[in-house]
């Protein structure tokens, strides 16, 4: 999905009107236009963030097809076969960082059932001896 800044405003009014209108955020009369403003920097938040990722992969992929790690340039450039480079781990740590901050930890739904003791079942005649 590609989120482009014009909408960002309208997106954010939606969003503040949805979770108002389902009761999961209250927000006063007079501070409707603060909470879709939080909003819309919220998601130009992350466009930054994703730009930033986004230039330091072309860098470390321009940077590793210099040092002739990466298929031929293509174009304006190429793009890096070799994971190995040290910005591309710095930009994809601070995208999942990004996306663990905002997502957080799944939660279990429903019942679940207890974890097994990790004992092995008793078959019916391992109880029994030779007597009959």
């Amino acid at each position: 999905m590609k989120l482009y800044p014009k909408i960002i405003p309208s997106i954010a009014r939606d969003t503040v009107a949805t979770l108002m209108a389902d009761g999961d955020i209250e927000v006063e009369t007079m501070r409707v236009a603060d909470a879709e403003m939080d909003m819309a920097a919220i998601l130009k938040e992350y466009l930054a963030a994703e730009e930033r990722v986004n230039q330091a992969t072309r860098e470390a992929a321009q940077g590793a097809a210099d040092a002739g790690e990466g298929p031929p340039p293509l174009g304006d450039g190429a793009l890096a076969t070799d994971r190995d480079d040290v910005a591309f781990d710095a930009a994809a740590a601070e995208l999942e960082a990004l996306e663990d901050s905002e997502v957080g930890e799944a939660e279990p739904i429903g019942p679940q059932e207890p974890e097994p003791s990790g004992a092995e079942p008793v078959s019916e005649s391992a109880g029994r001896t030779g007597a009959t």
